[in-house]
C-alpha cells in the first residue's frame, strides 16, 4: 500500500505553488513541499511508501514552531475547495489545511 499520487502531484503543486524537494533520490518516495506567506511557513513532508505525512507551521520572523503534526496510515492527499485534505486508509479525514483567507488547520 502507498499514498495515492495520481492527482496528488497536481493538487500539491497548486496548493503550495512550487515543485517538491526530493530527499536524496526520487525512488525513495519522500517529498517536501514548502509555502511561505505573511511571515508564516508551512512545511509538508510526504513519504509515499511508508504512508506517512508530517505538517509543520512556524513563524518565519522569530522561528517559533506553531504547529507540528505527524500522520500515519495515510492513503490519500487531495485538494478540495482550496483546502488540502489528508485521508487515512479508512477514508477518514486526518487533517485539513487552509490557506485562504488565512493559513490554518482542522484536526
Amino acid at each position: 500500500m502507498f499514498i495515492e499520487t495520481d492527482h496528488n502531484k497536481y493538487d500539491l503543486l497548486e496548493f503550495f505553488g512550487a515543485e517538491p524537494t526530493n530527499f536524496a533520490d526520487e525512488d525513495v518516495g519522500k517529498y517536501m513541499y514548502v509555502k511561505e506567506a505573511n511571515g508564516i511557513k508551512i512545511i509538508f513532508i510526504m513519504d509515499i511508501y511508508d504512508n506517512t505525512c508530517s505538517l509543520c507551521i512556524n513563524c518565519r520572523n522569530n522561528f517559533r514552531l506553531l504547529f507540528d503534526y505527524e500522520m500515519k496510515d495515510v492513503a490519500k492527499v487531495a485538494l478540495e475547495n482550496d483546502k488540502l485534505k489528508i485521508y487515512d486508509t479508512s477514508n477518514r479525514v486526518l487533517l485539513i489545511v487552509h490557506k485562504y483567507p488565512n493559513i490554518g488547520v482542522e484536526l
